[in-house]
């Protein structure tokens, strides 16, 4: 819920003030105590909505390669293909690095075009930018397989309760009352 106020609080009555409490403490009960302020801005939530949208088309390009990825079966296989993604990202970081570093050596030296070495940032930084969206891409699709995977295969004690696993207990014979279970057979 979000009280929107069109006056600046400095400007408002004691009447005007009344009743934005009021609507506040009524907002309040009726959330049982709990209210959310969404703090986000507007351009940080179309980003990660743009973002939402640029790895769901990586993964639908993902999927439509041929051969398509094999499904994911267990949590061995995750971490392979996180581990592959993980590597190429701190590939493109080293190269990022590379170039910053080169782009510090123009400081120095007015010979030195930083133009070329900002424009080999930029591509650095646009490749870095594809493999961590490749990344998010991959482990979209391997959550997913992993959720299926895990709803459809039982667990071995679903397996036993379906199959013949559990046996009945033994009746005991009447052992009398002294006898002592802590005692080794002799």
């Amino acid at each position: 819920m979000a009280i929107i106020m069109s006056e600046n609080i400095t400007t408002m009555t004691g009447e005007q003030l009344e009743q934005a409490a009021a609507e506040a403490k009524r907002l309040m009960e009726e959330s049982s105590g709990q209210m959310v302020i969404d703090m986000t801005l507007d351009s940080e939530r179309s980003m990660k909505e743009n973002l939402d949208t640029i790895i769901d088309f990586r993964l639908q390009t993902l999927l439509g390669e041929s051969p398509p990825p094999s499904d994911v079966r267990n949590r061995h296989e995750a971490y392979g293909i996180a581990a592959e993604n993980f590597y190429q990202v701190n590939a493109s970081v080293k190269k990022i690095q590379g170039d910053m570093n080169r782009l510090l050596s123009t400081l120095g030296d007015s010979n030195l075009p930083a133009l070329e070495a900002v424009g080999a940032l930029l591509n650095s930084a646009t490749l870095a930018a594809m493999d961590v969206i490749t990344m998010a891409a991959d482990m979209k699709r391997t959550m997913t397989d992993l959720y299926a995977a895990e709803r459809c295969e039982p667990t071995p004690l679903e397996e036993l309760a379906e199959g013949d696993g559990f046996e009945e207990a033994e009746e005991l014979e009447d052992m009398g009352t002294d006898t002592d279970f802590d005692e080794e057979d002799e």
